[in-house]
C-alpha cells in the first residue's frame, strides 16, 4: 500500500504504513459514527495496551466542515488523546481515496500488517463477536514474520 499519512493532534505527520515490525489497527470513522469509534478504539486500547507488536490509533474522518470553522475548534471537540491510542486527523479524505470507508454511520476498524499492508476492514458496531474477529486476525499476522 502506499503511505497513508494522517496529521496528529500536534499537527505532526503519521504514516499508517510504515510501523515495519509491528501490526497497526486504526478505529474510527466519520462524525456520524463517532460514538462506536471512541467505544472502539477504548475497548482495542483495553486489549491491546500491554502488547508490543501492535500500535493503535484512533482516526477522526472530517466530512463535510466549511472551511470557515477553525481546525483548533474541531480538535477540541475530539477530546484528550491517549498516549496507547493517539488521535488522527483525516482533513484532507485520504482515508476515502485509500481505505474505502462505507458512507454509512458505522465506525470502521483497519488492521495493517508488518509491512504496512491492508489486511482487514471491518465496519461494525462494538461487539465481543467483533473484537475476537480483530483478535483472530491480529493472532494470524502474528505468525507471519
Amino acid at each position: 500500500m502506499d503511505s497513508l499519512v494522517f496529521l496528529d493532534m500536534q499537527d505532526r505527520k503519521v504514516d499508517v504504513t510504515a510501523f515495519d515490525g509491528q501490526i497497526v489497527m486504526m478505529a474510527g470513522g466519520a462524525r456520524a459514527a463517532t460514538q462506536g469509534s471512541k467505544e472502539w478504539g477504548e475497548a482495542l486500547e483495553r486489549e491491546y495496551r500491554a502488547a508490543n507488536d501492535v500500535r493503535l490509533f484512533r482516526l477522526a474522518i472530517i466530512d463535510n466542515l466549511p472551511r470557515f470553522v477553525p481546525r483548533s475548534l474541531v480538535k477540541g471537540q475530539l477530546g484528550k488523546d491517549s498516549p496507547f491510542a493517539p488521535m488522527l486527523v483525516d482533513w484532507d479524505h485520504s482515508a476515502n481515496r485509500l481505505l474505502d470507508p462505507a458512507p454509512n454511520e458505522l465506525p470502521h476498524v483497519w488492521v495493517f500488517d508488518r509491512q504496512g499492508h491492508l489486511r482487514l476492514r471491518l465496519i461494525a458496531d462494538p461487539s465481543n463477536e467483533k473484537l475476537r474477529t480483530l483478535a483472530d486476525q491480529v493472532n494470524r499476522l502474528r505468525k507471519i514474520k
